[in-house]
């Protein structure tokens, strides 16, 4: 290691470099005169004398390298000297500065957007303290895991001896939000979260304005730092400021830092309310329903605990609470309860939260990550190209000065300099890309995260661009300083230019290209698979509309509900009109246990279905077709109708109509009742109808066994309402948002949106990887295509002479353009031999995304590969069209 002392005398001698410079030149010519004198006095004339001094010393020149590397600091002196050498280098050739280091940008400009997505994502820790003592917690009923409800979360913080602190959260969603002196706020695009009193301090986040919870007051909220100023401006008298959700009042005691976002990345938290406030928000009252898991839960494990130590200790304390759940008959469990050796607490890393984003972004950012990194690849071989090409300029310089005595590795020193100048300035500028770039990927991503410039980020930026600085630059220093002299200074008339490396480079970026062709080709198939796929339903035309009550109606649900439809059913425009319980497409689902004892095919005693509660005229308004037997009507009771899953799951190829379902009665608690042994004891269900499968989550997943249940049977306005329209939709959100404030003015539309939109954004992921990754190929393909200009353009340069000769002898204009086009379509054609084997094996890696389409397409390959055919020959046709202009008579004087 380097002692203070030894680090001070480097500094000196790099400071003083003009005064060792003087000083070593006062040296030599002090001995030089001594060994002149000591000749004179031997007799010499002064001349002689001299010339054997100088004999005698050596070359000066020699001496003063010798000198020279004896300083301590030759190699940083060397370094300043080679870019000093390289800024000016690059100075006299701007085109070639301008082209590498917009090539190494787009390269590395695109390395770090998706680099920072996965920062955001997948990478960067929550910004609280010691993230890494936190760790969620998770129930699990054999490999089902579920959250906890709020009794059993209060019941285990009250008894674990694991954490030294623990907190339960989970959404709050508001209908109406006014805020003191600003009036009304968009509800629907506040995000809200119930958390425990305890859930800042168990982060260890500490608001920069106010106090956080202490107790479980009712009345309190902390607003997010965005909150703040975007609805505030950053009003520093924000404290004790009143807010009313729904029709609940809260004072505003806290503001949170600007950089905590909330637990969930990719989610921005505007407001934290007290769990105990949950009642007061929602018309339902959660807080003592022990079926109701629905927080999520997070602990701060104490010193000395490890997570398997917690997680034993846990699950012994979880099957105690549950067996007194059990005993007690107040159990949060379905139709029977579950071996609690099959029961088990789960405990997983907290410290980057908890985030639907990086489940769905995960695997598809880490293909997106090979799909840059080999952009920056194609990007380092053009840059190859170019310097290869440059270097053949140099050979004369280099020669000579290899002639002169300058060692190889010192030249090639010289040249990665040059090489690692042009990678930093085009990582800067790479940089500056994503910077002006970054808002345009956050809202392809759809998702809301924190993209500011941390270490994580320059320091990635700096490896990439040394790493592609040594990647460009190591082969053609190399390659440039194996010139000898006497053939570096020949001229270069008659010689055919060495072009295999530069023409292999260029293959290599085919072969590339190709691959992100077929692989943007296959997403964008899958892509369009999926929105023409046959979801079940016709999806046009369709208007769906949230709806929620702030309180209990004093009216009847049911009663109000047909009034409502008939009166939508009149509105002008509307084709029909119908009420559903859970929507499509994130708006919820219920799993209900059932029996079917009339079930020849699969008497399932224990089976479970999901279950939708939907008013007439439903399937005829989401255009579903009936299958057999008929619709529902305003007096049906204890009837049901079943889509095509469900019946060719229980009932084969048997007429199900006429058949009965046995459901669990639902006790006061809301908890099932478990099935009596003679199930005549129970209510049947009478299936009168089969309808068409629909899949109501997620186009991919397979369709659930499905029964359909009137509406009027469990009415609630926690409901949506489906219409379906003769003209635009989106028209008539606001004629009925009055209609249904003349019937309650409770009663709020929480939200509307169109069947197509909800659809549209189930794709989101598979549109931000298509378009990404086809963005990402039309900068390889540009990328391609200025790399095969370049080398047609330096191969004709080169061959100049040699094109000359043969349109002296009779050679047509015609015969030139297809010379070098030919050129171009050969190195075309041998990439995509070398592609299409790489590209099966490489879409493997995108085949859990596609839909409808395999890896091994043959049109999608046709269609990258008439494409990669078609930009060769747009990239070479100028070249080309230069070679067939050439005067044979000017390309021959030269000889």
């Amino acid at each position: 290691m380097f002692g203070l002392p030894q680090i001070l005398h480097k500094i000196r001698a790099l400071l003083r470099k003009r005064r060792f410079e003087t000083e070593m030149d006062d040296e030599l010519l002090f001995h030089l005169e001594r060994l002149t004198e000591e000749n004179i006095r031997a007799g010499m004339a002064p001349d002689e004398a001299r010339r054997a001094a100088r004999l005698r010393f050596g070359g000066v020149d020699q001496i003063k390298e010798e000198c020279r590397d004896t300083r301590p600091v030759r190699i940083l002196g060397e370094t300043l000297q080679d870019l000093r050498y390289g800024v000016r280098t690059l100075a006299k050739s701007p085109g070639f500065a301008a082209v590498s280091i917009l090539t190494l940008a787009l390269g590395i400009g695109a390395n770090t957007a998706v680099f920072s997505l996965i920062d955001a994502i997948l990478l960067k820790n929550l910004p609280v303290r010691n993230p890494e003592e936190l760790v969620m917690v998770a129930a699990y009923h054999g490999e089902k895991g579920r959250d906890f409800s709020y009794p059993m979360f209060r019941d285990i913080a009250g008894r674990q001896e694991v954490f030294s602190g623990i907190y339960a959260t989970g959404g709050a969603e508001f209908v109406r939000v006014n805020a003191e002196g600003l009036g009304e706020l968009p509800a629907e695009t506040i995000q809200g979260r119930f958390v425990s009193s305890d859930y800042f301090s168990v982060l260890g986040v500490n608001p920069v304005r106010g106090r956080a919870f202490s107790t479980e007051n009712r009345e309190e909220a902390v607003i997010g730092y965005a909150f703040w100023q975007t609805y505030f401006g950053g009003d520093p008298s924000i404290l004790g400021r009143a807010l009313t959700l729904n029709q609940a009042s809260f004072v505003i005691i806290g503001v949170a830092p600007r950089e905590f976002f909330g637990e969930s990345p990719g989610v921005v938290v505007d407001l934290w309310i007290p769990i105990s406030s949950q009642p007061r928000i929602e018309a339902r009252d959660l807080l003592e329903v022990r079926t109701a898991s629905w927080f999520r839960t997070v602990g701060r494990l104490k010193p000395g605990i490890d997570a398997r130590q917690a997680e034993s200790r846990l699950t012994l304390l979880y099957r105690q609470l549950l067996a007194d759940e059990i005993a007690s008959g107040t159990g949060s469990l379905i139709h029977k309860a579950p071996r609690l050796e099959d029961t088990r607490v789960a405990l997983s890393s907290g410290s980057r939260g908890s985030s639907w984003y990086r489940q769905q972004l995960s695997q598809p950012l880490k293909v997106l990550m090979l799909v840059v990194a080999v952009v920056l690849l194609i990007a380092c071989s053009n840059v190859a190209n170019l310097l290869l090409a440059r270097a053949s300029f140099r050979q004369k310089e280099i020669g000579i000065r290899l002639a002169l005595g300058a060692g190889r590795l010192r030249l090639v020193r010289q040249l990665l300099t040059e090489s690692f100048l042009l990678a930093i300035l085009g990582g800067a500028a790479g940089f500056g890309l994503f910077f002006a770039t970054r808002q345009v990927l956050l809202r392809m991503a759809s998702v809301q995260l924190d993209l500011r410039t941390d270490w994580r980020i320059l320091g990635f930026v700096l490896a990439a661009a040394m790493a592609t600085g040594l990647l460009f630059g190591l082969a053609p220093a190399l390659r440039a300083t194996r010139t000898r002299f006497v053939p570096a200074i020949q001229p270069d008339a008659g010689r055919r230019p060495r072009l295999l490396v530069p023409r292999l480079l260029v293959v290599g970026q085919m072969a590339l290209s190709l691959v992100l062709l077929v692989g943007a080709g296959l997403l964008l198939r899958t892509l369009q698979n999926l929105r023409d796929f046959d979801a079940g339903f016709v999806r046009d035309k369709v208007l769906l509309l949230e709806l929620s009550q702030e309180k209990e109606s004093p009216g009847k649900p049911d009663t109000l509900g047909r009034q409502i439809l008939d009166r939508l059913n009149g509105l002008p425009g509307v084709r029909s009109a119908s009420l559903c319980r859970h929507g499509f497409f994130g708006g919820g689902a219920n799993t209900t246990p059932i029996r079917v004892p009339s079930s020849r095919v699969n008497p399932d005693t224990d089976g479970e279905i999901r279950t939708e509660r939907v008013s007439p005229r439903y399937f005829e308004t989401l255009g579903m077709r009936l299958l057999t037997g008929r619709d529902f009507n305003p007096a049906d009771k204890a009837v049901s109708i079943i889509n095509e899953t469900m019946a060719r799951h229980y009932f084969g190829r048997e007429n199900p109509l006429g058949k009965l379902l046995y459901f669990p009665r639902i006790d006061s608690q809301r908890r099932y009742v478990p099935f009596s042994v003679n199930l005549e004891q129970e209510q049947g269900v009478q299936i009168i109808g089969v309808v068409k499968d629909a899949r109501y989550d997620d186009l991919r997943q397979s369709t659930p066994r499905m029964a359909y249940l009137p509406w009027a049977d469990q009415p609630s306005f926690d409901s949506w309402v489906v219409v379906r329209t003769f003209g635009n939709p989106s028209g008539l959100v606001t004629p009925i948002r009055r209609i249904l404030a003349e019937f309650d003015p409770e009663l709020v539309l929480r939200r509307a949106d169109t069947l197509e939109n909800q659809v549209n954004a189930t794709l989101n992921y598979e549109r931000l990887v298509s378009e990404l990754l086809g963005f990402f190929g039309s900068i390889a393909l540009l990328l391609v295509c200025v790399g095969l200009y370049g080398l047609m353009a330096y191969s004709v340069g080169q061959r100049t002479h040699e094109i000359g000769i043969r349109m002296a002898l009779g050679a047509r204009r015609l015969q030139a353009l297809v010379l070098i086009l030919r050129d171009s379509v050969i190195l075309t054609l041998l990439g995509v031999a070398v592609g299409i084997p790489v590209a099966l094996v490489a879409t493997r890696l995108v085949e859990h995304f596609l839909f409808g389409v395999k890896p091994f397409d043959p049109p999608t390959i046709a269609s990258a590969v008439v494409i990669l055919v078609g930009v060769s020959l747009v990239a070479a046709w100028l070249p080309a069209h230069r070679a067939s202009r050439i005067d044979p008579a000017l390309a021959l004087r030269e000889e």
